[in-house]
């Protein structure tokens, strides 16, 4: 978790207050478990479809930019160096 999602989440009044609301957070963690059993279960109460779809972009757009960072860096291995450590030298 960074500073620049916690302010993010923290700035956006439907995240933070489904944040601190143990229906949304109970949701949340039955995201984690089975992501397409939660979204299922959830899609006919639509508070909790439309927060948890929310917080997938917000946290898909975290990763993302926090990819592009690593690339502009040169710090993201290729594909050579994964496939590498995963059989040894």
């Amino acid at each position: 978790v960074t500073e620049s999602l916690l302010q993010k989440v923290a700035g956006n009044p439907r995240l933070a207050a489904g944040l601190s609301n143990p229906r949304f957070t109970a949701a949340l963690q039955e995201l984690q478990k089975n992501p397409r059993e939660a979204m299922a279960k959830f899609k006919n109460q639509p508070e909790i479809a439309d927060f948890l779809h929310e917080f997938c972009g917000v946290m898909g757009e975290h990763f993302t930019k926090m990819g592009e960072e690593q690339d502009q860096k040169g710090n993201a291995p290729d594909a050579h160096q994964i496939s590498r450590s995963k059989i040894g030298p």
